[in-house]
């Protein structure tokens, strides 16, 4: 729903990303309320588009299946939800930095060096995905 969002307002959006903690409750089939929407995401948070290499977006992806920051080393506590245009394929039982296998957005192998619009929260663009340019976070 984020990425469906985001393309209402840019054309650019490649896929979307959550922390699976920032959804606190399901929301039932049929006509949406205001009600649900608040008590499932219940944070004020707000719906960005970022930039990140497909050399970035494979180091992210990895530290979330190793629990491993590629970053930094830092534990990571959280799982991901993901558009359903982005494909993961990894393998559990691999060392940590080795579980990605492999990664589509749509019908294309994530390309290492293209550069990919990610719809997210805030919350993560803000610091809890890790900063690109020192590696700090």
């Amino acid at each position: 729903s984020m990425l469906a969002y985001r393309l209402n307002v840019s054309s650019t959006a490649d896929c979307a990303i959550i922390n699976s903690g920032g959804v606190r409750a399901t929301i039932d089939a049929g006509p949406v309320t205001r009600g649900e929407v608040l008590t499932s995401f219940p944070f004020e948070n707000a719906v960005v588009e970022i930039k990140m290499t497909g050399e970035e977006l494979w180091k992210t992806l990895e530290g979330v299946f190793s629990q491993r920051n590629q970053y930094n080393e830092k534990e990571v506590t959280s799982t991901i939800q993901v558009s359903t245009n982005l494909n993961i394929t990894y393998n559990s039982g691999n060392a940590n930095g080795t579980k990605l296998l492999s990664v589509f957005i749509g019908d294309k192998e994530l390309n290492m060096e293209e550069t990919y619009n990610i719809v997210t929260l805030d919350f993560l663009a803000g610091g809890k995905i890790p900063d690109r340019t020192d590696g700090s976070n």
